[in-house]
């Protein structure tokens, strides 16, 4: 919007009138010192007109002041580009923490050269992206074949930004590895963890997270060798998708760390 302050022509017409009255008055009174015949009243007139003249001086003086002044406030051009007034429309936004509001499968161990009686120590860390606690009992997960629940223990509790290692065989964290002091518990079932694959969802059956590993995926970890988000709990692509570039292979493995 473009905005101007324009002449205004009333304040023109004053200035002209006030000037003409000023230019009067003084033609009158030099009028007077030349009209005077006798010397005597001359010097004695021109004495008096000069101390009238004098007198009026300081008004004069005064009256231009105050015609330049404005002048220079009704004839100055202001020129305002751009001013919008008007309510904003939108409003910034704050940036999303990096991390998904859900649950997400942090860290996989796919193949151990360790096990526990016949069975091997293989193990996945899950992490709590929500604000709240979560409660492990709700959530199922998947190999590509099967779908069982996440944990067999009906409570299993994780704090908002905490950790939980879930394994066939619970005992792996006394012989195998160490759980670094974050929750543990035993997998619902018999979950193949060698397929490369694993999807996680939520009580309503939605998937919520997914995760492979393998030819095609640029993760490629060798025995005793994880997978892990870095850094933790970060999910560019939820639900059925799946960003390899969220994890890196680590060795040797951090479980709960």
């Amino acid at each position: 919007m473009l905005m101007r302050i324009w002449t205004d022509g009333k304040a023109t017409i004053i200035i002209y009138e006030e000037l003409k009255s000023l230019k009067k008055e003084l033609l009158k009174y030099l009028r007077l010192l030349f009209r005077k015949k006798k010397q005597k009243n001359l010097d004695k007139e021109e004495g008096s007109s000069f101390i009238r003249l004098a007198s009026i001086l300081p008004f004069l003086g005064a009256s231009l002041i105050f015609a330049a002044v404005s002048s220079s406030f009704f004839l100055d051009e202001e020129l305002s580009i751009n001013n919008i007034l008007s309510a904003a429309t939108t409003f910034p936004t704050a940036s999303p923490s990096p991390g998904p509001q859900t649950l997400v499968i942090n860290e996989v161990l796919p193949d151990s050269s360790c096990t526990q009686g016949n069975t091997e120590a293989q193990w996945i860390e899950v992490y709590n992206g929500y604000s709240v606690t979560v409660n492990l009992k709700n959530f199922k997960i998947s190999d590509g074949v099967q779908t069982i629940d996440l944990v067999t223990a009906n409570n299993i509790v994780v704090p908002s930004g905490g950790f939980a290692l879930l394994a066939h065989n619970n005992a792996i964290w006394n012989n195998c590895y160490s759980d670094n002091g974050v929750i543990t518990a035993n997998l619902g079932g018999q979950l193949n963890i060698d397929t490369g694959f694993l999807m996680l969802f939520d009580s309503g059956g939605n998937a919520i997270d997914t995760v492979a590993w393998g030819a095609g995926t640029g993760l490629e970890p060798i025995q005793d060798e994880s997978i892990e988000r870095e850094p933790d709990g970060l999910d560019t692509a939820t639900g059925t998708n799946f960003n390899p570039s969220d994890f890196q292979v680590k060795s040797p493995p951090a479980p709960g760390i």
